[in-house]
This record gives C-alpha cells, structure tokens and sequence, in this order.
C-alpha cells in the first residue's frame, strides 16, 4: 500500500536493460584497463582486465543485477566496469532517481528468487521488466528516502569494518592462545608445529564422536514424525542462525541417531570453500532437533577437550588451513 499521490509503473518503462557479454580472447582491446564485473563483484572480488570496444560498461549511477546462479537477483550500484555475460545492467530513465530504484529493487530480492527459471543454474526471469511494478514518489521525495537509507548503509558500512577489525584482532589471538597457552615457557615440537610442553596432539576421533546427519527425501518411513531440523544455512561462521528453521519426516526410530544434543560442535562440509569447516557449538536452542547430511555433529569427551575449546580451534586459522586441506584432497575430518 503506498500513498495514492505516487505513481505505478512496470521496470520496463522505467529504464533500460543491457544485458552484459563474456569476455573473448579475440575480442579488439583498448590500452586501459577496468574491473569486470561478474558475480564475484556483488561479494567485493574484482578482476581486473583490459576493457574491449565491444564491452557494456556500467557506469557509477547504473543498477547491475546478477542475472544468472545461485545468488542471482542480487543488484548493486556504484560500480564502474565492464559487465559480464551473467549481469545485466539497468540504466535508469530521468523519471526516477537512480539510488530510489537500486533500493526498491533490493527489496524485491526475495520476490525476484521467488520467480527464477532453470534447473542446473537459475536465473532470473526474462519477463522481469514486465513482472516487477514499480512505485515511486515525485524525484524530491525519491531523493529524499535515497538519502536516508545512503546513510543507514554508510553506518552499516563503518560498523561492519569495527567487526571485521575485531575478527582480525580475535583471529591473532586465537593463534596465540591455542598454540602458545597461557604462561608456559617450555615448548616442544609437533607434526602440527610447536605448542606448549605439557600438551598433546591427538586424532580427533580418539576424543569425540563424529555424527552424520538426516538425508532428505528418504521415502516409505516406519511411523513416520516431522521434527525441526538444521541446514548448512543455519549453521554460520561462529553461530548458529534459527531465523529460519524448516523440519523434515523422519522414523521415530531414527530420531535419536540424528538427533542433536546440547554441546555438540556443529560443522557443515562440501560446497563452496565458506561453507567447508564453518560452524559453532549448538547450545539446544530448539528442542528435539536434528541435523542434515551436510552438516556434522562432533560430540567431544568433555574429559579430555572441551566443546568450546575444539570450536575455537576449528575457526583459528590453523582450522581453516586444515580444512582448506582437506577440501584440496578430498578427506574425512576425524
């Protein structure tokens, strides 16, 4: 519902959608060089190449949209570069304010995705210029609600660079708690470098269980039960999210070999390199709750290491180097 003095109009009046192209080695090169925007540029990952004559080029003011996988729907603004073959570019007529039209779009995300097509790669759909109505204020007013949500996102912006200070900050001392302890002076070497003398180097199997999680789609279940259950979305790097918890249909005999208990390490494996290795201590904030193939439940023998301390270990960077590893040569982590 917006006010009846704003106007409705579909995408496709409002601005004009180029859709970007891969870049060729035959390609006719200019002498400058610019950043290609493909779907790394929507995480902040730019390459960097010589631009071609035949190129589409996104201005500061245009709107880019990932057209094509996974995260497509995503759009972003301010950027200058040639644009790839799975962007496109929308260029923004003088009816609307260019910054009012990239957040309204933004919006949209979860309306966008909604409405994909593709199997193997989604995209995004190719009537969207048809589909998505726009409603808009007069340009003052327009520039007016830009402005201030510019200046929730420049907050955003400075706050999330004190998060990524402190990380940096957690991340050394991390190393240095977990490799050199507190107040030892002797030291001895190991296969994993060295730590102090007192301490031990043991295979994770000899002081924990490793479970293995619920895979979806089984069918002809015996007395079947639906239970909440964890995907590989919900558990992050250094928590677990359970904004969004969806359940699955699972053998009441089952229910306890998938079924997780408070204290338990969560891990997800598989996927993209972020995905490898992320997680963090489950503490039961959902009763009866399970957890799905991609993600494992490492259940420590308190009397030889701690949940917490094993959790600390696997986010260190020695952790993720181990899983980096792992993920290089196609190995279990036990």
């Amino acid at each position: 519902m917006v006010p009846d003095y704003w106007t409705s109009k579909p995408l496709r009046e409002l601005v004009s959608i180029s859709k970007g192209k891969k870049v060729l080695s035959s390609d006719t090169w200019e002498q400058d060089s610019i950043p290609y925007i493909g779907a790394n540029a929507f995480k902040g990952n730019f390459t960097v190449f010589t631009s071609s004559k035949n190129a589409v080029i996104g201005e500061q003011d245009d709107i880019l949209i990932l057209w094509d996988g996974e995260r497509s729907g995503l759009v972003a603004t301010g950027l200058h570069g040639a644009v790839s073959s799975t962007v496109a570019r929308l260029r923004s007529k003088s009816e609307v304010n260019p910054c009012f039209l990239y957040y309204f779009i933004d919006s949209k995300f979860r309306w966008i995705q909604e409405r994909r097509t593709g199997l193997a790669v989604p995209h995004v759909p190719k009537d969207l210029k048809d589909l998505l109505i726009i409603d808009f204020p007069p340009l003052p007013e327009q520039k007016k609600i830009a402005a201030i949500l510019s200046s929730v996102d420049d907050a955003i912006q400075a706050t999330q660079a004190v998060i990524d200070q402190t990380h940096r900050v957690k991340q050394g001392l991390l190393q240095q708690l977990l490799t050199r302890g507190i107040g030892h002076t002797q030291f001895k070497q190991t296969v994993i470098g060295e730590i102090p003398e007192g301490w031990e180097v043991r295979k994770l199997r000899t002081v924990a269980h490793i479970q293995t999680g619920i895979a979806k789609g089984k069918k002809c279940l015996e007395d079947p039960i639906e239970l909440p259950y964890l995907r590989v979305a919900n558990v992050q790097d250094g928590y677990i999210d359970i904004t969004e918890i969806k359940t699955i249909t699972v053998s009441k005999r089952e229910v306890e070999r998938y079924s997780l208990q408070e204290g338990d390490v969560l891990l997800t494996e598989g996927g993209d390199f972020d995905k490898l290795g992320r997680g963090d201590v489950w503490h039961g904030q959902i009763e009866h709750c399970l957890h799905q193939n991609h993600v494992f439940a490492v259940r420590t023998d308190r009397s030889a290491i701690l949940p917490e301390f094993y959790s600390a270990q696997v986010s260190s960077v020695y952790g993720k180097k181990v899983f980096f590893k792992l993920r290089k040569t196609n190995h279990k982590f036990s």
